[in-house]
């Protein structure tokens, strides 16, 4: 098990990624933002795949737990509202 500290700047750390994912040119958004792309509703739905395929592609429990907190920080910054894909 990791130290707390070091996991806790790890969160920050994916937290910070995601923040700045929204306006990073996204090569599979045509090199467009997401912040860009969400204004209209085909780049919503570009979007909302990206963000669902990184849902999918977890690795450990707790990097998982982390990137999907950013996920949903980033639905949250893009006003996007499709929940989280579970595995249900």
């Amino acid at each position: 098990m990791q130290n707390p500290e070091v996991r806790r700047q790890e969160a920050e750390m994916i937290k910070k990624h995601w923040e700045g994912w929204v306006d990073t040119k996204i090569p599979a958004l045509g090199n467009r933002t997401p912040r860009r792309m969400v204004k209209t509703k085909a780049g919503s739905e570009a979007v909302e795949a990206l963000l669902a395929d990184a849902e999918r592609g977890a690795a450990d429990a707790f990097t998982n737990a982390a990137n999907l907190e950013g996920i949903r920080h980033v639905r949250e910054i893009l006003s996007l509202t499709k929940s989280p894909v579970t595995d249900d």
